[in-house]
């Protein structure tokens, strides 16, 4: 019993990022670069650096959006900024420039609300 105890307690203490799901709270564009704010921070082990991805759910699974990577931390927060991989790397996975184009319109498009998981 006290080990179930002790094993709570540290779930509470250090909970996993991994297994939640949080919100756009805010949008900013500046400089032709989109960052996000998200409803998760400090207090949910979220960390600089760390990569995560605008998720929707279709047909009963998460399907990907956009990726981010952390850029600030507070408490309740955190700040993202919207990121696509370089041309050359995705072009070798079989990406046509035409398609590239089209990650631009995807970031374009998120909005307040979606739906946010870290990797």
């Amino acid at each position: 019993e006290d080990i179930e105890n002790i094993a709570d307690e540290i779930k509470q203490n250090f909970p996993n990022p991994d297994e939640k799901t949080w919100q756009i709270t805010e949008i900013i564009d500046k400089n032709n670069i989109r960052k996000i704010t998200v409803n998760a921070g400090k207090n949910y082990n979220i960390k600089v650096g760390m990569v995560g991805y605008i998720v929707k759910e279709v047909k009963k699974r998460m399907a990907y959006r956009a990726m981010f990577e952390v850029t600030e931390i507070f408490p309740e927060t955190f700040s993202a900024i919207l990121k696509i991989e370089p041309l050359k790397k995705i072009q070798d996975k079989g990406v046509s420039p035409e398609e590239y184009a089209q990650y631009n319109n995807i970031l374009k498009s998120i909005q307040v609300g979606e739906m946010v998981k870290m990797k």
